[in-house]
């Protein structure tokens, strides 16, 4: 049996590197869910993979505005 876990975070598509079959842009189509970018997990490689952009989302939900690309520090 096949798993998958389909999250939606607020995180701008355009600041990351989307990846085929694990990250899409979902901001021009309408989905159930809050935010624009949609993670789609299906393995554990997959998740650690994830734990970056989730705490990214957080940060948005803390003020800080990931609309914009990062720039280097």
């Amino acid at each position: 049996m096949s798993r998958t876990l389909l999250v939606n975070f607020k995180v701008h598509p355009k600041t990351i590197s989307l990846e085929k079959r694990f990250s899409r842009d979902v901001s021009d189509i309408g989905h159930f869910g809050t935010g624009d970018l949609e993670l789609i997990v299906r393995t554990s490689e997959d998740l650690e993979k994830a734990k970056t952009l989730i705490l990214k989302s957080g940060e948005v939900d803390s003020g800080i505005d990931h609309r914009q690309p990062m720039r280097a520090a």
